[in-house]
């Protein structure tokens, strides 16, 4: 690849321009890097539809893309899909909208941090959890503390944000698979995703929080799949990132 090209990308990987800084101060409050993920994703996702901010059910939304969450969520015996479709049927009310486009920011989403905030310091901690944050949006009126009510959740057992190392390789006779995708230096952030969206078939918001979860935690799980569908779904990801020129790497790990 020419120098110039190699430049090109290096300044989209480090200066991505689909990511805009937060409207609320997020970069203000100590947070781990699983929580970094989940609100640059709910900023994001509110650039996205033309607001300014993420309120609580943006965040949650969010929240529920993190693999950790969706698996809490459903040992509480709740369909996140279904979370998510009544999460989207709040945001689209017209009270949620007009906030979510006011200024100046909205009470509701600093509420939620502040009470994130106390509840780490109570524990001794110096970053923000995703048991925090879920614990925060538990305690703000809306329509995520009414889920979040439902589901007797417990935050304590998402309080350990530590990066988790990748599995063993799978071996060549294993039926099902989990595909891993690894940070990437030179492509940009836009690239992954979009390979991760058309390769995988994956939603688009699935498919940013793993873009993200690569560039903060060094990887993020993809999905676990059958030997025959892995292989199917790799080859495309690899086509569709020679088209782009992107480098993306994969892993293929024993699945549990």
């Amino acid at each position: 690849m020419p120098l110039l090209a190699r430049t090109a990308r290096w300044l989209a990987r480090t200066f991505p321009r689909h990511v805009a800084m937060p409207s609320h101060a997020f970069e203000a409050y100590p947070r781990s890097p699983r929580v970094v993920v989940l609100l640059t994703l709910a900023q994001q996702d509110a650039l996205a539809y033309g607001q300014l901010h993420a309120t609580p059910e943006r965040v949650m939304l969010a929240a529920l893309e993190d693999p950790g969450v969706s698996a809490h969520v459903a040992e509480r015996g709740a369909d996140p899909e279904r979370l998510r479709s009544e999460l989207l049927i709040a945001l689209a009310s017209r009270e949620v909208a007009l906030e979510a486009r006011a200024i100046p920011r909205p009470e509701r989403t600093q509420h939620t941090l502040g009470q994130a905030l106390e509840r780490m310091r109570r524990r001794g901690a110096q970053t923000l959890s995703r048991g925090d944050l879920l614990a925060g949006l538990a305690t703000t009126e809306g329509a995520t503390s009414r889920l979040l009510a439902a589901l007797a959740i417990a935050p304590t057992e998402l309080d350990s944000d530590a990066e988790s190392p990748l599995p063993p390789a799978a071996d060549a006779a294993a039926a099902r698979v989990r595909v891993y995708v690894l940070n990437d230096d030179v492509s940009t952030m836009d690239d992954v995703m979009r390979i991760l969206e058309q390769g995988f078939r994956l939603p688009v918001r699935t498919a940013c929080h793993r873009t993200l979860a690569t560039h903060h935690l060094g990887h993020a799980e993809v999905g676990e799949y059958s030997r025959s569908e892995a292989t199917t779904l790799l080859d495309a990801a690899a086509r569709h990132a020679k088209a782009r020129g992107s480098g993306v790497r994969f892993f293929v790990a024993q699945a549990a």
